[in-house]
This record gives C-alpha cells, sequence and structure tokens, in this order.
C-alpha cells in the first residue's frame, strides 16, 4: 500500500519513514502542507500520516484537500500533548486516528499505521463490491427488459403478439370508455397464403411475412399497436383514431 508522510521536521519524518517501510509499506515523504497535496493528486496513496502543524498549509487544511479529491483515504494525524484538541478536531474533520509526539514507542507507529491500512483495504473492497452489485443489477435490468421485449413479440415477425394485443386491446377500449375516445381497429390477412406457401415454399412465406411487418411498422404512428394475430393474419390498434382516420 502507498502512505505518504508528512512532516516539516526531516529527522522525525525520517524515523515514521523507516518504521513503515520495514512494515512493507511502499513510503513517499514530504516536507510541506503544500508539497504533500501536490505528490497526493499526482500519485495513488491510499493512506497519509501528516503533522498538524507545520509551516504553511496545516495538517487540518491538508486533511480537508485528501478528503475532498478522496474520501475513501485513511488519514493519521501527528501531534503533541499540547495539541490534542487539534487532534479531535481533526477527528471531527474525518481523520482515521492520529499519534501524540513524542512517541511513547516505535510500535504505536506500527500499530496505527497497520489498522489504518486494514481500514483503507475494507473501504477500497466495499466500494469494488458495490461497483460490482451496481453493474450486475444493471445487467439483471437489461436482461429482463430484453425477456420482457422477447415475451411481447411475435418470433418472425417482431411485431407484437397475439397474447399482448389481447392485453393492449382491453385496456385501450376501457380508456376509450372512460375518456369518452375514439379507438379504431384493423384486421386484415394476406389472401392465399397457403398457395403462395405450396408454391415457393415456407422459408418464401415467411419472407413475406417479415416484409408485411416492416412495411405496416414503417408506416403505423409511435401510439398504435400493430400485432400479428396468428398465421397471416395480422391486426392494428389505432389509438384515439375514428373510422376516416382508420381508413
Amino acid at each position: 500500500m502507498e502512505l505518504l508522510v508528512v512532516d516539516d521536521e526531516e529527522t522525525l519524518r525520517s524515523v515514521v519513514s523507516q518504521v513503515l517501510t520495514a512494515d512493507g509499506f511502499t513510503v513517499s515523504e514530504a516536507a510541506s502542507g503544500e508539497e504533500a497535496l501536490e505528490a497526493f493528486r499526482a500519485g495513488s496513496h491510499q493512506l497519509v500520516i501528516t503533522d498538524i502543524r507545520m509551516g504553511g498549509m496545516s495538517g487540518i487544511e491538508l486533511l480537508s484537500e485528501i478528503k475532498s479529491h478522496n474520501p475513501d483515504t485513511q488519514v493519521v494525524i501527528m501531534t503533541s500533548h499540547a495539541s490534542l484538541d487539534s487532534a479531535l478536531t481533526a477527528l471531527r474533520a474525518g481523520a482515521y486516528d492520529y499519534l501524540v509526539k513524542p512517541f511513547e514507542s516505535l510500535d504505536l507507529i506500527s500499530a496505527v499505521a497497520g489498522r489504518a491500512a486494514e481500514k483503507a483495504r475494507l473501504v477500497a473492497q466495499n466500494r469494488e463490491l458495490l461497483e460490482q452489485l451496481t453493474r450486475a443489477n444493471q445487467e439483471l435490468q437489461e436482461a429482463y427488459q430484453s425477456l420482457k421485449e422477447v415475451a411481447v413479440r411475435d418470433g418472425l415477425t417482431s411485431l407484437y403478439n397475439h397474447r399482448y394485443f389481447q392485453e393492449a386491446f382491453a385496456q385501450e377500449v376501457a380508456r376509450s370508455k372512460r375518456f369518452d375516445k375514439r379507438c379504431s381497429l384493423i384486421f386484415f390477412d394476406v389472401d392465399n397464403f397457403k398457395h403462395y406457401n405450396d408454391t415457393h415454399g415456407h422459408p418464401e412465406g415467411d419472407r413475406l411475412l417479415k416484409g408485411l411487418a416492416q412495411i405496416v411498422m414503417t408506416h403505423s404512428r409511435a401510439c398504435d399497436v400493430a400485432a400479428r394475430y396468428g398465421g397471416e393474419e395480422f391486426v392494428l390498434l389505432l389509438t384515439e383514431t375514428g373510422k376516416e382516420g382508420a381508413v
């Protein structure tokens, strides 16, 4: 895990970096808040350990900038006993934990950094899991819509099927009665279709039906329901359309 240590005191910064490098972290150093922010924006640090009081940008200001750039980054604040109130302010601002200088034991640095790293890993895993679930849910929705569309379409012509037409017809009649509107129904079939099939073969008959369906879909309105009623029989349900309009 990439880690950034920020302190304007070179000796302390070096000690913390050596401890964390020995713990297996890939450690970068910055001598100021401004330098740290530039390095953070250019890199992919999941964990930042920063002093709270530095010349120029303070640790609190750096914390705020880091969280606005990437809320998942875990930040540990280093502070002196005299500045514990500032550490509590940092915790309220989103810091994961704090270390008090001078350190009672170098093991404390490892322990706090280890906990913060584990938190960063869990946050990253949870975010990845959430993204996977979101993608899976989107794929399921798309699959559901595809299945729903297939369930109401005729397999040969891609017009609506008989079942969908019956439901749409009942709804449109009820709506027309309720709002005193007109609706029309055009029912038509292909003359001598059996003879055509027997003469030219079923594949040619299928192509004929597909071509007829394409003509119907091209010339009907978006609000109309074009369906294959069965075999060579077709139906057009025209919403809010009287006899003259239907003709």
